[in-house]
This record gives C-alpha cells, structure tokens and sequence, in this order.
C-alpha cells in the first residue's frame, strides 16, 4: 500500500494511475507530509494534502490512541484505521478532489506531522498492508472511546446490519473518563431539539440490550419528537446513549451515563486494558469484530 504520488496533470485522469490518500485538511500552522494542492470547488478552494497511505496512518494512529499506550493497542488502532480509510475511500471514488476528509467526527483524526511518533510508526510498520475483511471485502471497521462494558449491535444503533458489528463485553469498567453526568434545563432541551417547543417531558422508550437508549421521546407544548439510535447521542450533543435519565424536582433532566461515542466496533480503552493484559492485537480486533479475517492486500 504504497505509492510515489504524482501531481501532475488533470486530477480526475490521474486518479487511479497515482493511487494513495487525497485528503481535504484544515491547514493551520501545522505540517503535513506529501505535497497539497489547492482546489476549486463549487464551494470556494479546498487544500487537498496528497499523502502516502502509510504516512497517513503514522499521523491517525497518534491522533486516535495516547502514543504511550501498549504497542498491541496501538496495532490493533493501525489496522482499524487502515480498513476504516480503505472503505471509506471506495465510497468516495466518484469525489474527482478527494478520498478523505480529516474531520474526527465523520473521518479519522489527521493532524499531519505533529501527531506522529516513534511508537505510531512502529504500530503501522508492523501491520504493514494488513486489514479486516469479512467475506472478502474491507469491513467498516468503526471505533470509539469506551462503551461502559459492553458494545452495541449496529442495529440498534444505526439500524444497519453489518454482521461483524455485534455486541460483545468490553473492558473499560476502570476508566473514570468514560463516566459522565449531563444535567439539561428544559429550555436548553428545546434550543437542541427544534420544532418541539418548551419541553414538558423527556422519556427513554426503549432499551437495547445493553441499556443503551434506543428511542427517547421529546415532549414539547408545540409536538413530540422521537429520538432512534445515533440520533439520541448527536441530537442531544452528549457522550453516549448508554444512560439513566431522570427528571429532578426543579423540572430539569439528569443523565448519569457510561461510555464516549456510537459503541460499535472496537472500544480503544478496551483495547487498552486488553493489551495490558498481555492480549495481542489480532486477539483484540477478533474480539471487537466478530467474524472477521486478517488480510494483506494492495489497494488499487
């Protein structure tokens, strides 16, 4: 999975023939290896960083896992990130200016240069070219802070049905910043959920199996609004879904919650506390990834 990219000549015709990562970053003062070119869009000029896949996964391990945590954690983030970017970038062959964005929130955390270290690069050396497949195809291999002991089905989430995502223990009791309380007034329930107006009542309707809130209904004096999945966590801009709801006497909700992100797929600090156990990075994505092989491939 590495190439010499080229910039010369029309970007859409040189697509395929330069291969590697395009990435639309937010250049500020820090660097980025490979070179950047800046492009007209409909939407003004975009940088576009064009990086080696390998490089660019020296800067998105550092920026995903604390580069001190164990060498197997650190694998285990490497192949992660190498499949996540592989998938993502087949979804994005007909964008004619990039592969990748750099956003966390959607794409992966890509800082450039200032994120890498002598452990990152050992990480992704020592994985070089591996990633996770199922039935032969790159899996979307999706992770997150902690899930509060136990991940989620991608159904009761995302309501899709990728069969390696599927619930499995975690080993995150331990970790104090994946315990959160979130207090909201009604009023600052009703700037966050639009339409609704002032906010009567909030109720969790239903559970997954692992307590998580699958649907959580909004009572306003304007209309009810119902929260499924994912929606929950970004529509409330709150740590996890994993939580306990309660309404106290001055009419304001109390969420006492356990986990940081969507709870699918692997959780770094489980993977973190599995790695201190002496578990190596292929028993840690098999545990997270149900199902899955190891493959090497070359990327086209």
């Amino acid at each position: 999975m590495t190439w010499e990219l080229s910039l010369a000549g029309d970007l859409d015709n040189n697509r395929d023939a330069c291969g590697g990562l395009r990435l639309r970053t937010l250049f500020g003062v820090c660097l980025y290896r490979g070179r950047t070119l800046v492009v007209p869009t409909d939407k003004g000029l975009t940088a576009v960083n064009w990086v080696d896949d390998e490089e660019y996964l020296y800067s998105v391990v550092g920026g995903e896992m604390d580069t001190e945590w164990p060498q197997e954690a650190l694998k285990a983030q490497a192949v992660a990130a190498r499949t996540f970017a592989l998938y993502e970038r087949e979804k994005q062959r007909n964008n004619p200016v990039y592969d990748l964005g750099d956003s966390p929130d959607h794409w992966q955390n890509y800082k450039g240069v200032i994120n890498e270290t002598t452990s990152t690069y050992a990480a992704v050396d020592a994985t070089d070219k591996q990633v996770l497949t199922y039935k032969d195809n790159v899996i979307l291999s999706v992770f997150h802070d902690c899930s509060g002991g136990h991940t989620e089905n991608v159904e009761d989430v995302w309501g899709s049905h990728e069969p390696y995502l599927r619930a499995v223990e975690d080993y995150d009791q331990n970790v104090s910043e994946c315990k959160w309380v979130k207090t909201f007034s009604p009023k600052e329930i009703s700037a966050r959920i639009s339409g609704v107006g002032n906010v009567l009542d909030m109720i969790a309707q239903t559970y997954s199996p692992f307590s998580s809130v699958k649907v959580l209904k909004i009572v306003g004096d304007k209309a009810t609004k119902i929260l499924v999945g994912e929606e929950v966590r970004t529509a409330l801009k709150i740590k996890s879904t994993h939580f306990n709801l309660t309404k106290a006497a001055d009419g304001s909700f109390v969420l006492l919650g356990l986990g940081y992100g969507h709870a699918l797929g692997m959780s770094q600090w489980g993977a973190y506390n599995l790695a201190k156990r002496g578990v190596n990075y292929l028993q840690i994505l098999g545990h997270y990834y149900q199902g899955v092989a190891l493959s090497t491939i070359n990327a086209k």
